[in-house]
């Protein structure tokens, strides 16, 4: 039989993924840039479920059928158990990138991260249309991730924003005064 898989190149060396770095050091130069009056936010994209009525009700029934269901576990060859199943380390994990102040709140991006690139960053639609780019882009390393997001903070709808914020903030400054 012949063997299939090809030679690995072991001496190239994998680019490492410095996104959730960068974009973290990003959120925080926002806040010092603008003295606090405005913001910047990366984090985690979290859900709660709320269920109402027909859909709640189906749901119980949902549960109850589970728990009633016979549960199938994976038996692993000896060699595999207790090794740590690689897909579940790189799933995709979705994050958000968000300016705000007192008052508003803007999100700029989503982000979709694993620990190999590619990653992907679905922009706000007319951020992507002034910045020339897809509403999805595909991340392919850390050089490309800066240079977009350069491009974004860049943009004149997040310059507008960010002057909106500031002058609310200002205005509800003076009012109270």
């Amino acid at each position: 039989m012949n063997d299939l898989w090809p030679d690995f190149d072991m001496t190239e060396q994998s680019e490492a993924n410095n996104a959730l770095k960068i974009l973290r050091e990003q959120s925080r130069a926002l806040a010092k840039k603008m003295g606090n009056k405005v913001k910047a936010t990366f984090s985690k994209i979290q859900y709660t479920e709320t269920l109402s009525g027909l859909t709640s009700a189906l749901s119980v029934v949902a549960t109850l059928s589970a728990a009633t269901q016979v549960k199938r576990e994976e038996v692993l060859e000896e060699d595999l158990t207790g090794k740590t199943n690689i897909s579940d380390v790189l799933k995709e994990q979705y994050y958000k990138f968000e300016i705000y102040n007192e008052k508003y709140r803007f999100r700029l991006f989503t982000y979709t991260y694993t620990p190999i690139y590619p990653n992907k960053m679905l922009l706000d639609e007319n951020i992507a249309k002034e910045i020339d780019e897809k509403q999805e882009v595909s991340v392919e390393n850390d050089q490309e991730l800066i240079d977009l997001l350069r491009s974004i903070f860049s943009s004149q709808r997040v310059a507008r924003i960010i002057r909106m914020m500031v002058l609310e903030m200002e205005g509800d400054d003076k009012k109270t005064n």
